[in-house]
């Protein structure tokens, strides 16, 4: 009997353990961006917007050049290598509204030779890309 409970109890926790799933729009993107369950809120052009970096406070800012949109992701550490995870908070436009999130575990799931990161927070279902400047 107690070789059987075992077995069931490992096989009921996996299937209780959340599974991550990636928005893989989101990683196939080369698109600096923010997307919030499975849609893009803003895309960085770079004839239009521009690219802000505090190393020190580990804050990435994407704004439209006007300020008219914009989001700004602020993280307890530098994301700098595949699969770290770390603890962000991001701020976005929406419309005409400002919208908050704190507290996001937040995982590295690709990164690249410019320096872009893409962060993906499977609890909330959004990814956000960001560029550590030189």
């Amino acid at each position: 009997m107690k070789k059987l409970i075992l077995p069931i109890i490992l096989a009921v926790l996996a299937a209780c353990t959340p599974k991550e799933t990636v928005d893989e729009v989101f990683v196939q993107s080369t698109d600096i961006q923010l997307r919030i369950d499975g849609v893009t809120l803003h895309t960085y052009n770079p004839l239009t917007w521009q690219l802000g970096y505090n190393k020190n406070k580990r804050q990435f800012r994407v704004m439209k050049d006007d300020g008219s949109a914009f989001y700004t992701l602020t993280c307890s550490a530098l994301p700098a290598q595949m699969d770290q995870t770390l603890e962000a908070a991001l701020e976005w436009t929406s419309g005409s509204s400002v919208k908050n999130e704190s507290g996001l575990s937040m995982k590295v799931v690709k990164t690249d030779a410019e320096g872009t990161v893409w962060l993906w927070c499977n609890d909330k279902k959004i990814g956000v890309s960001v560029r550590t400047l030189r």
